[in-house]
């Protein structure tokens, strides 16, 4: 059985992957988009960096904010995925 912090570092590492592919492939449809998207690196960034530090609980945090601020984004059509 897989210890639950293996399976945290599954997952994070997973999400960062995912995040990391979309970031290198969105367009920008608002202007206004750019500063959430700062945010969103550099809570992408944190959580790469959290993750090298094994301090899963945190990398797993700035994951999944990443990941909310990108979905909303590109829900309400303010970025597109261009995968």
């Amino acid at each position: 059985m897989e210890s639950i912090s293996s399976n945290l570092e599954r997952l994070v590492k997973k999400e960062i992957e995912r995040v990391e592919k979309i970031l290198q492939s969105i367009i920008c449809v608002d202007l206004k988009c750019r500063d959430v998207l700062i945010n969103i690196n550099s809570y992408f960034n944190d959580a790469k960096y959290f993750f090298s530090k094994n301090d899963l609980i945190n990398a797993f945090e700035a994951i999944i904010i990443c990941w909310a601020y990108l979905d909303c984004l590109i829900k309400i059509g303010m970025i597109k995925k261009d995968i």
